[in-house]
This record gives structure tokens, C-alpha cells and sequence, in this order.
């Protein structure tokens, strides 16, 4: 007996139906994954030419005009941004050295004042001594203890010249009104 006719006669009809329900699962399997293959290379076609669109678009957003002016503009105010905030400290230390500056005539001008009302002489008295003391006042010109004391109040400078028997009245007066 052939082989074919052998394997034949060892099968049962149930199993030629087994067998046949089993193809037929097969083919449709088959069926199922030619199927997906199919719409998942059309997806991945799909994809590919969305990625292409999207590269093209990139690359013409990237190389338009337009792009390389607003990136050209965006240095430019970069640039400015960068200058403006360097003037801005620079502002700053000016106002600060200012600051300081103004502290110092403060307490230069404090310290004059105090000076000031040590050298004050009594002005209730109309004597001729306290009139010229009024008007040494009024200019500016103090003397204590033998020492004058003139008072710049352009420059707020002092400047201080102690009496002596040897100065003459006329370099006396002057030293006075060179100081004023």
C-alpha cells in the first residue's frame, strides 16, 4: 500500500475534520496577521509622510527670511538687553558713590555747624564791640582766643589765623578778605 492510502486508513473521519477545522484557523490567522500587516504598513507610510511634511515645513521655517530676521532681531535686543542692564549697575555705583558723597558733606556740613555755634557771641548787647562782632558775624569772620576763625560759605571752607603782635593790621585784614 502507498503511504498516502496507509496514513488514510490510520485516520479516523473525526480527524480529517480536525484537521480541517485546524486549516481553516490557519487561513484565517493567516487572513488576521496579512491584515494587520497591511494596515500597519499603511500606517507607517501615513507616518512617513506626515515626517516628511514636517521635516519640510521645519526646514522651510528655518530657512525663510522671516526666521533669519526675527533671529537676527532677537540678537539685537539681546544685545540691547545686556547693555541696558551693564548701565543699570553702572547707575547704581554712581548713586551709591553719591550716596556716600552726600553722607560725608552731611556730616562735614553737621560738624561746621557745630563749629559754627561754638564761636556765637552774644547779640543782645548794641556796644560798638558787639557791633563789629555783628558784622564779623555776618560775613562769616569769628575770633576766639586770639585766633580768627573765617567761615567760606561759597566753598565751605574754613580757614583759621592765629593773632600775633608781629602781624600788621593790613596783612590781618587782608588774610580776612581773601578768605572770604
Amino acid at each position: 500500500m502507498s503511504s498516502i492510502a496507509e496514513t488514510a486508513s490510520l485516520l479516523d473521519l473525526n480527524d480529517l475534520s480536525y484537521i480541517d477545522a485546524i486549516s481553516q484557523r490557519i487561513l484565517r490567522l493567516q487572513a488576521l496577521h496579512n491584515d494587520s500587516l497591511t494596515s500597519l504598513q499603511l500606517s507607517i507610510d501615513s507616518l512617513t509622510r506626515q515626517n516628511e511634511n514636517i521635516a519640510a515645513s521645519i526646514k522651510s521655517i528655518t530657512s525663510s527670511q522671516q526666521t533669519k530676521q526675527t533671529r537676527h532681531d532677537l540678537k539685537k535686543l539681546e544685545n540691547q538687553i545686556f547693555n541696558t542692564a551693564r548701565s543699570i549697575t553702572s547707575l547704581n555705583m554712581q548713586i551709591n558713590s553719591l550716596k556716600l558723597s552726600y553722607n560725608d558733606n552731611l556730616k562735614r556740613l553737621n560738624s561746621l555747624h557745630s563749629t559754627i555755634s561754638q564761636f556765637q557771641t552774644p547779640q543782645n548787647s548794641n556796644t560798638p564791640n558787639n557791633l563789629i562782632y555783628k558784622l564779623y558775624n555776618a560775613t562769616g569772620v569769628r575770633i576766639v582766643n586770639d585766633e580768627v576763625v573765617i567761615l567760606n560759605k561759597q566753598s565751605n571752607k574754613i580757614s583759621t589765623l592765629s593773632l600775633d603782635d608781629s602781624y600788621s593790621d593790613y596783612f590781618v585784614s587782608n588774610f580776612i578778605w581773601d578768605a572770604i
